[in-house]
């Protein structure tokens, strides 16, 4: 078997009388990696999975590093007050329609047919 040089051999053979050669491939259902709500720091970090196991995840623990789970989730969506700003928007375009259609004018008139064309949906 070639092995690189610093490395230890890895035992060919189970460590206990009648224990099974576990694969790194081997799966079972107890065994299947459960999704984990809340990596490491560190893990999240180097995008490695995390097994979210306290005080220190398995990543760490075999790498000899600190584990901390301090850095605070990222709010997801749109920024505090952005739909209520596009709405206020809203609001306003469709009160100057509303003035342009009781105008009566040509341009009120051109803005109706170009709002009621192919690509506009009611």
């Amino acid at each position: 078997m070639d092995r690189s040089p610093g490395l230890p051999a890895l035992p060919d053979t189970p460590s206990s009388p009648g224990a099974e050669p576990q694969s790194p491939h081997a799966h079972s259902a107890d065994s299947k990696r459960l999704r984990v709500s809340r990596a490491c720091d560190r893990c999240r970090r180097k995008k490695v999975k995390c097994d979210a196991r306290r005080p220190v995840c398995n990543h760490c623990e075999a790498l000899s590093l600190s584990c901390t789970y301090l850095d605070t989730a990222k709010k997801r969506g749109p920024p505090k007050g952005y739909i209520e700003a596009i709405e206020n928007r809203l609001h306003k375009v469709e009160e100057l329609l509303k003035d342009l259609v009781l105008a009566d004018s040509s341009a009120a008139r051109h803005v109706l047919k170009a709002l009621q064309g192919p690509d506009f949906d009611d």
